[in-house]
């Protein structure tokens, strides 16, 4: 505002006054929205007070006359119902000794100065979706109310007409104040201390709360968040040394963006570990299951290295590349104590792990001689990981869908353990090591059915809970 109120008096052809010729400045205080200056006169006979600020402070400081007054209020209002942020400025020579506080000055009022700070692109799309995905956005601006009214109008926030003032705030008490901000999305006239008893109000009613500072004054309400977010373009060191995080283009668009891309990360380490505690329960049952039965040995260390192998990429990169789910951003918060790994994800990861181990377990006894079926069991083991890993990208889309995905790892990780196991099955040193025999065509193709026939059932699942109860997808 300064900037552009300097650039205007430039191409208006005046020269600003010289920096040293400022005497004293009066900073904005709660009680009197305004700032003013005292320079000193070049003639060297009293001072020239310049006075900014909320319109309503500075016609109340000039003492109008009704008809006067009620005029600057017309005229405020027509400019603030665009949209523009409106200040009245003031003047006044002085000739006694300057007071101590600006409060005291009876300046001639000059005017207002309307201007124009349109929201960036992409405030409504993402405020938008803040909306859907159960994110409350409030606003809180110094600016007048029907200005904070327009802007929220125009950006699409809920119920914009419902603006609370800081002198509102400041008569009400703590319980009044919490069922306030619990109804109430655009704060207007607001003040730092102010900002700050928002802030402990939303947390006393339980919200996780994200605020957004860049002034001096803005500290203590960034460290009273829960996650203090500052402007890095335009923030003071104060607000950034205060906040959590700090945006390196001032744009809220990158905090809905950082909202999704926690949403991803959260998502894709919860399918990661459905996956790793599933695929494990297979190995677990084919290593210790002919040991308690005293059937002959199905796993060796050369079958259990080669199947981390394949384990420990899946984990470390095809969960992450995952994109992100098309519904991310319409799922409601979760509970902040909510555990990563729930008790029905231990059942369905179970559920899932048994039906692989049947499997192997049935194509170990189904086809004669150890060999042969050693290099049944452990391929449909093998091949029953990447079934694994395809369907536990997404609890909510299909196998079929997640394969379509743009993930390159994925597909690494496929090409390498097929590469592996037609190794293991064709190449005869490969064969001793892994103690198997030549294998007919026969045995691929059971362990390849085998392995997709363990998971149908989880398919099915998932398309019965998109089906009917879709808020379990998540």
């Amino acid at each position: 505002m300064e900037k552009a109120i300097r650039t205007l008096h430039a191409e208006a052809g005046e020269e600003p006054r010289a920096p040293d010729g400022l005497l004293r400045q009066y900073p904005l205080t709660p009680e009197l929205l305004a700032v003013a200056h005292a320079w000193q006169k070049e003639s060297g006979d009293g001072f020239d007070i310049a006075i900014k600020g909320a319109p309503e402070a500075v016609v109340k400081m000039c003492s109008l006359s009704s008809e006067d007054t009620a005029k600057i209020h017309r005229e405020l209002d027509e400019l603030a119902v665009e949209g523009l942020r409106v200040i009245g400025v003031a003047s006044q020579h002085w000739q006694q000794e300057l007071p101590s506080h600006h409060k005291e000055f009876t300046p001639k009022f000059l005017g207002l100065v309307a201007l124009a700070d349109p929201p960036r692109p992409g405030v409504r799309d993402a405020l938008a979706e803040c909306q859907q995905s159960g994110v409350r956005v409030v606003m809180i601006t110094g600016d007048h109310p029907t200005t904070a009214k327009a802007i929220a109008r125009s950006i699409g926030f809920n119920s914009p007409e419902s603006v609370v003032t800081g002198p509102e705030l400041q008569e009400s008490n703590s319980e009044r104040l919490r069922e306030i901000v619990r109804n109430t999305s655009v704060f207007a006239r607001i003040n730092p201390q102010q900002k700050l008893l928002i802030v402990q109000a939303l947390k006393a009613n339980g919200e996780i709360v994200g605020m957004t500072g860049d002034g001096v004054n803005d500290g203590p309400a960034l460290r009273a968040a829960d996650i203090g977010i500052a402007m890095g373009q335009r923030g003071t060191d104060v607000a950034r040394e205060a906040a959590d995080l700090i945006l390196l283009d001032d744009d809220f668009t990158s905090i809905v963006a950082a909202i999704r891309l926690g949403r991803r990360i959260y998502t894709n380490l919860k399918n990661a570990m459905r996956y790793l505690f599933a695929v494990h329960v297979p190995i677990v049952g084919l290593s210790l299951f002919p040991v308690l039965f005293g059937w002959p040995l199905i796993l060796f260390p050369a079958h259990v290295v080669l199947l981390e192998v394949a384990i420990d990429p899946a984990c470390s990169t095809v969960f992450e590349a995952e994109p992100s789910e098309a519904d991310v951003m319409s799922r409601p918060p979760r509970p902040p104590k909510e555990p990563l790994f729930t008790l029905p994800a231990i059942i369905i990861c179970s559920a899932q792990g048994a039906g692989t181990l049947g499997i192997c377990l049935l194509l170990f006894h189904l086809f004669e001689g150890e060999g042969s079926a050693r290099a049944a069991a452990y391929s449909a083991l093998l091949l029953s990981n990447l079934a694994l890993i395809a369907s536990n990208l997404s609890a909510s889309r299909s196998v079929f869908r997640s394969l379509l995905e743009r993930n390159r790892p994925l597909w690494l990780v496929f090409a390498g353990v097929g590469l592996s196991l037609a190794i293991v099955l064709c190449v005869p040193t490969a064969q001793k090591l892994f103690r198997f025999v030549p294998v007919t065509g026969l045995v691929v193709a059971f362990a390849l059915g085998g392995s997709v026939a363990s998971l149908a059932w989880f398919e099915l699942l998932k398309a019965l809970r998109r089906r009917y109860w879709p808020a379990l997808v998540a």
